[in-house]
């Protein structure tokens, strides 16, 4: 169950690779660069080019927003997978209990 992105793409070398237009960007540095802008390190986790971008403090506060958002997804999709995967094995499990399947021993170290 993929979550659809609720944050709108923009192409501003913040949220798309400018070389192979992957949404897999990240920041990897961020610096205030004076009172108003900021200097972030960006890499593309499709090909692993690495640029920098200098933006001003409006779209650094947007970009921060849209990658917690990004992350609270991310948090949401993990814990969606591991109920499937925890879900398959208790069934597994229980059916080897079913069929008398499990021993003792099969305890034992």
């Amino acid at each position: 169950m993929l979550l659809h992105r609720s944050s709108p793409r923009h192409d501003d070398g913040l949220r798309r690779c400018p070389w192979c237009r992957s949404h897999l960007v990240c920041p990897v540095a961020w610096e205030a660069r004076d009172g108003r802008h900021w200097h972030i390190g960006l890499r593309c986790g499709d090909c692993e080019r690495r640029w920098e971008r200098v933006v001003d403090d409006e779209r650094a506060a947007r970009f921060d927003r849209e990658l917690n958002r990004d992350q609270a997804i991310l948090r949401f999709e993990l814990l969606y997978l591991d109920r499937e995967r925890m879900a398959a094995e208790i069934e597994a499990f229980s059916a080897a209990l079913a069929c008398d399947l499990i021993r003792p021993a099969d305890f034992a170290r």
